[in-house]
């Protein structure tokens, strides 16, 4: 379902050894991100990660998402990922982590 009333929203989960990372995207804005420590279950903290933006950005359901892809070394323990996706490109990264930084000082 698309909802029309929160626009097109799309995330990423990126797993790590050290840290989980979470973001979603409306219309080409970041509008919710989190890094987490990863836990010793990649499935766990994909979902932490994700619960966590998706409350942020107060969204009720992962439902609400149209789309989300999973990355890093974990992206094969992201339940809810439509895509998997090993090699993200630098920028994307450094921009979600700039961002991500940021938004946590």
């Amino acid at each position: 379902m698309w909802p029309t009333d929160k626009g097109i929203v799309t995330g990423g989960c990126d797993l790590g050894s050290a840290t989980g990372k979470a973001v979603l995207i409306r219309d080409d804005e970041i509008i919710s991100s989190i890094v987490i420590p990863s836990t010793t279950k990649p499935e766990l903290t994909a979902r932490k990660s994700m619960d966590a933006v998706l409350n942020k950005a107060g969204f009720s359901s992962i439902q609400d998402v149209h789309y989300l892809v999973g990355t890093g070394y974990g992206r094969l323990s992201v339940p809810f990922a439509h895509a998997n996706v090993y090699n993200v490109p630098w920028t994307w990264r450094s921009l979600l982590l700039q961002q991500t930084i940021h938004q946590h000082r």
